[in-house]
């Protein structure tokens, strides 16, 4: 079976754009709690004592997602060391660094220098078989941006791919199979179908 058509530039800035309206409303109002933090993420990578540990988070000062400078994750694998907690809370922002820094679509914006190339949809939110609990500690709405996001990433790729046969895969990897083991049952029925139209085998299967 081949692949379907790419999506046009029109139909995937429409979609990062409503996506990043979805993404403020969903996750209005979550709150850090006992959540790690970035700074105590890179201190907990680095095996450092819990008074570094809490020196690190004190450092944080962000109480909203909106105020969280993703940036600062430099290296990219901050979301790795978070506990469940933190690791929701800042999905939102990092989600929406990715749409606003995709420069594969008009508008995307540069990313600073020291900002890592693995700092990407997939590193963060594809998840492994042992970082489940970050699902749960979603709300339905929430989990469901969620899984746009890795959708619209998905489709940027293999739009891009098609654009662009010498820029390698462009990303355009993984995200099949974890979209349908640990995301696909948690789309809206409508972008899941529509999505499994397109692309069967990212049918659902069971964890």
């Amino acid at each position: 079976m081949s692949d379907p058509r790419p999506l046009s530039t029109e139909e995937l800035v429409a979609w990062r754009d409503a996506l990043l309206m979805q993404i403020a409303a969903a996750f209005d109002g979550i709150e850090l709690g006992d959540g790690t933090t970035i700074g105590e993420a890179y201190a907990i990578d680095d095996s450092k004592s819990p008074e570094v540990r809490a020196a690190q988070r004190a450092k944080d000062t962000y109480r909203q997602w909106q105020d969280i400078d993703v940036a600062s994750d430099g290296g990219g694998s901050a979301m790795t060391f978070m506990n469940a907690r933190g690791w929701a809370f800042h999905a939102p922002a990092y989600a929406a660094f990715f749409l606003r820094h995709d420069t594969r679509l008009p508008g995307g914006i540069e990313r600073d220098d020291w900002v890592s190339d693995r700092l990407d949809v997939e590193a963060v939110f594809l998840l492994s078989q042992g970082e489940l609990d970050r699902i749960d500690a979603l709300s339905p709405a929430q989990r469901a941006v969620i899984v746009d996001l890795i959708m619209l990433d998905w489709e940027i790729a293999h739009a891009y791919a098609e654009a662009s046969p010498d820029a390698g895969d462009a990303g355009y990897g993984s995200h099949l199979g974890a979209l349908g083991v640990r995301w696909m049952r948690h789309a809206s029925p409508e972008r899941r179908e529509a999505f499994l139209e397109r692309w069967p085998a990212a049918y659902p299967e069971p964890v």
